[in-house]
C-alpha cells in the first residue's frame, strides 16, 4: 500500500485466504482490519475460487475489484497412476508405524 501512495503504480492484493478463514473467525482482529484495508486501498484482487471471492465479499471486500484465478496443477506431477506399488507400499508402511505409535 505504501509503494501504491509513493509511486503511483497500481496494486494487486493476492487473497488465497484470509485470516477468519485461516483461524475460524478466531484470529488477530488486527491482521483481519489489515486484510480489509488491503482490498480497499487495491486496485486489483486476485484469489483463486468463486468460493473465496464470495467469502471475501461478505467480509467486505470489494466485489468489483475481485477477479477470480485458479492455482495452477501439473496434473502430471500429481497423477496416482505415476505412484509405484513400491512406493504405496512405503508410504502405507511409514503411516501404519505412526498409527502404531499413538
Amino acid at each position: 500500500m505504501t509503494v501504491k501512495k509513493e509511486s503511483g503504480l497500481p496494486f494487486a492484493f493476492h487473497v488465497h485466504s484470509t485470516e477468519k478463514g485461516r483461524t475460524l473467525g478466531n484470529g488477530s482482529t488486527t491482521v483481519s482490519n489489515i486484510e480489509l484495508h488491503a482490498a480497499k486501498a487495491a486496485d486489483l484482487i486476485v484469489t483463486v475460487s468463486y468460493a473465496m471471492k464470495d467469502e471475501l465479499v461478505g467480509l467486505g471486500f470489494p466485489r468489483d475489484k475481485i477477479q477470480v484465478s485458479y492455482n495452477g496443477v501439473d496434473p502430471e506431477k500429481y497423477n496416482p497412476r505415476t505412484v509405484t506399488a513400491e512406493k504405496i507400499k512405503k508410504i502405507e508402511a511409514c503411516m501404519t508405524s505412526k498409527t502404531m505409535k499413538k
